[in-house]
Parts: structure tokens; C-alpha cells; sequence
């Protein structure tokens, strides 16, 4: 097997790997404050008051379960994601787990941030693209949670591990901001968004088969 065929394969299983999708609220770093203002302040004449300055990072990642007893959960972060250094410098994070309606605002999400244009601040972003959010207040500030997340988890910073392309981080249990039992969480599956829920397995597949 040569090693094109191997990182073939090493693809393929990435993607069929199913994981609940989440989004990963963190503080934003002074230099992100400064750089934030600079921005700003060449973009308009006007001085935004300290109000108007952006306050957190966001990103769309995963979250896999890893350790019940203390409860610890796996994010995997890119090295060049200025959210997740975020995360890893100030060693907390807030992460909602996305539900079934929030399959158009995470296509509004993906779009805005691959755009030029976009609101620097999460809080706005996230609200411009149609979540409904809440503030929770940690040691580096508040930080905004979608209000009906499947379930909205607030995380510290347990250990890391540097990968070559990006940092496994282990995030541990701090605080339970939300939960709706009744709602079926997004998956990522093959670059894809796809909701599972005991009625769709049933239905579609029978009771001894589940779709991924």
C-alpha cells in the first residue's frame, strides 16, 4: 500500500467518523482586542465606544465523550485557528451542542465566516445568523451559548496534546448551561450535517440498525 493510498484511507475514515457538532465559544486575546480596534478605527472616523469592541471568538468544531469520572470530553482544534488559541491560552470555553433547527443558522455561520465581511464580535455574528443566544459569565468573561442547544456546556481546559496539523484538546465538565432531551443534536458525518433521532432509526432503518 503506498502512502497516497494510506492518506486516501486515513480521508475516508475522517469522514466517516460520525461526532455531534458544536460550537466553541472562547474569550478574544489582547492582541485580537488591538488588532480588533485598529480595524475599526481605520474602517470609520468614528471611535466605537468600548461596547462596540469584539468580546469572543467562534468556531464550528466537534465533541467526543472521553472520560466519565471527571467528566472530560475531546475537541480537536487546528493549529492555525485563532479561536482555538483562544482556547488553549485561556484554558476555558463555552460549547453548544446544535440541534435539528440549527441546520440553515450553521450554513449562515460556514458562509459568513468564509466571507471577507463579517461582524467581529460571536455574540453579533451568531445573532446575524439566526441563533438564539445567551451570555454566560466565566473568569475571562462572558461568553455567548446558543439558548436552545441540544445542551450548552461550559469547559476547562484539562491537558493537551500538540498534533501535527493541530491540538487535541481534553476539555473537562464546569458547568451545565442548558439541555432539551427532546431535541436530536446535529452530526458531522462525511462533511455533512445529519440528525438522528430513536423515531428516524426506526422508521427508516428498523430498531436493530442505526444510519451511521
Amino acid at each position: 500500500m503506498t502512502n497516497q493510498a494510506d492518506a486516501s484511507e486515513a480521508l475516508k475514515a475522517a469522514q466517516l467518523v460520525a461526532c455531534p457538532g458544536v460550537l466553541l465559544c472562547a474569550p478574544l486575546l489582547d492582541g485580537d482586542n488591538n488588532a480588533a480596534k485598529q480595524t475599526q478605527n481605520t474602517a470609520s472616523k468614528a471611535h466605537p465606544s468600548k461596547a462596540d469592541l469584539p468580546k469572543a471568538r467562534v468556531m464550528i468544531s466537534t465533541l467526543s465523550y472521553a472520560s466519565l469520572s471527571p467528566l472530560i470530553f475531546a475537541s480537536n482544534l487546528a493549529a492555525t485557528s485563532r479561536t482555538g488559541q483562544s482556547i488553549m491560552a485561556c484554558g476555558l470555553t463555552v460549547a453548544s451542542v446544535l440541534a435539528q433547527q440549527h441546520r440553515p443558522m450553521i450554513e449562515a455561520l460556514t458562509a459568513a465566516q468564509n466571507s471577507k465581511i463579517k461582524p467581529d464580535d460571536a455574540h453579533l455574528l451568531l445573532q446575524e445568523c439566526g441563533f438564539q443566544t445567551a451570555l454566560y459569565e466565566t473568569p475571562a468573561g462572558a461568553l455567548p451559548y446558543i439558548k436552545d442547544a441540544a445542551v450548552a456546556l461550559y469547559l476547562t481546559l484539562h491537558s493537551s496534546q500538540n498534533l501535527p496539523e493541530s491540538i487535541l484538546a481534553l476539555l473537562e465538565f464546569g458547568a451545565l448551561l442548558c439541555y432539551d432531551e427532546t431535541m436530536p443534536p446535529l452530526i458531522r458525518y462525511n462533511r455533512n450535517w445529519i440528525v438522528t433521532a430513536l423515531s428516524n432509526v426506526q422508521s427508516q432503518y428498523g430498531s436493530d440498525k442505526y444510519p451511521v
